[in-house]
């Protein structure tokens, strides 16, 4: 019998939080496609931002390593419209993610991606 180890797949765990709105602010949700919480090496995730009246000016935001970032701004993510799609998650896609208006007065929900690898033998 022979012993193989599978090392470095990768788990993306999502937790989504929730915050309130004054009233008359644009409410903006950040979702994801898929919506299970466990996606590997080579499997895509679509973070998209809804908000009401429309996305124009809005952006994503990643914050990671104690600092805030541009989110999608890497060769593994793509941004088209009010959507964010990361490819061939990595160990830097760990973070929390939120959309944000141009003004940054608004936000939306944030939702926290933690990309670790895992191995097993059999």
């Amino acid at each position: 019998m022979q012993a193989c180890e599978v090392a470095a797949l990768i788990l993306l765990t999502v937790v989504s939080c929730s915050r309130q709105y004054e009233e008359g602010h644009p409410q903006a949700v950040l979702t994801l496609q898929p919506a299970w919480a466990q996606i590997f090496t080579g499997e895509t995730v679509t973070l998209s931002c809804e908000v009401e009246g429309g996305s124009a000016g809005w952006r994503f935001k990643q914050y990671r390593d104690g600092r805030e970032e541009a989110g999608c701004s890497d060769q593994y993510s793509s941004r088209y419209e009010d959507s964010c799609t990361i490819s061939k998650a990595r160990y830097h896609h760990s973070g929390v993610y939120w959309c944000e208006s141009a003004s940054g007065q608004e936000r939306s929900n944030a939702v926290t991606l933690t990309v670790s690898s895992k191995s097993f033998t059999f």
